[in-house]
């Protein structure tokens, strides 16, 4: 009876049906008490080009937005150039590059712990935010105590040991923040947001824009420092503005389950509505989400 009073609201307020959309309608009804998987199931496998259009191209450009920015941000320019900044600015490659490896390995702990309890937009933001400081601090710092020195490509001398200090804090701040947010959070999120019969290719397709990015960062960076020098973290500050741009207008996802997942996006983008024409809240989302599982 519930869902035949949806179907009969969906009428009221002039959705129009054709045959596509009563089968689909149909299979939902049949199934829906079995589960989204059940569902999908029975839809089967969707076209290629269905991603393109309404919702799903929409939580696409999503995905593949986060995966981009997770590369372009810089963490891998860190990881694969790491030992040639460091020795730019007067520290042992070897040893200083093992301890931003281990920075990382630990500061990916939070995520673990703090992903359920604050939420992923959270950490995304503040990951993203200490990230640009980061990077600026580097582009800034490195602007004033490194003078060219010259070699087979371009290197650098510091003139200040606490200048060389301050550049050495903000690549493990850099390296931190991304460990417990960008790195694991984007995976997270991407992971919840498509519907289910649409996710293995909306996952493969953002996973191919992470791989592009990779491939982006890996063959730009030693150009960019070649070119720019230290003034090459401006641009990976750059992108990680955008990154906290994107992480603040992201609509929370914790707790949230795949039934409901459809609806945060809709209230975001204003296409759902309350009683009383103002727009839907996350909370609501997460009070209908306990009212299905206790249902």
């Amino acid at each position: 009876m519930q869902h035949l009073s949806m179907f009969y609201r969906m009428l009221k307020k002039g959705f129009t049906l054709n045959i596509t959309k009563l089968y689909t309608f149909y299979i939902f009804l049949s199934l829906y008490p079995l589960g989204p998987l059940a569902v999908a199931q029975a839809l089967g496998e969707p076209a290629w080009r269905d991603l393109l259009h309404g919702r799903v191209g929409f939580l696409l450009l999503v995905g593949v937005s986060l995966q981009l920015l997770q590369q372009l941000v810089g963490m891998n320019a860190f990881m694969y150039f790491g030992p040639r900044v460091f020795q730019d600015i007067g520290f042992d490659p070897v040893r200083f590059q093992t301890i931003s490896n281990l920075v990382n390995f630990l500061a990916t702990f939070p995520a673990l712990l703090f992903a359920d309890k604050y939420g992923r937009c959270s950490l995304l933001r503040w990951s993203a935010l200490g990230m640009f400081i980061a990077c600026m601090t580097i582009a800034t710092v490195s602007e004033k105590i490194l003078v060219v020195s010259g070699g087979s490509y371009t290197t650098y001398a510091s003139t200040s040991t606490s200048g060389s200090y301050v550049i050495v804090a903000m690549v493990f701040l850099f390296v931190m923040n991304f460990a417990y947010g960008w790195g694991p959070i984007v995976w997270v999120y991407n992971s919840e947001i498509f519907p289910l019969q649409y996710r293995s290719r909306c996952i493969a397709t953002s996973t191919c824009a992470n791989w592009i990015g990779n491939y982006l960062i890996a063959q730009c960076t030693p150009i960019l420092l070649g070119k720019l020098g230290f003034l090459t973290f401006y641009v990976f500050g750059t992108f990680a503005l955008l990154a906290l741009l994107l992480a603040g207008w992201l609509p929370e996802t914790k707790g949230v389950s795949l039934e409901q997942m459809d609806r945060v996006f809709d209230e975001k983008l204003g296409v759902v509505k309350r009683k009383g024409g103002s727009h839907g809240t996350y909370e609501e989302a997460l009070l209908a989400n306990e009212q299905i599982m206790g249902a």
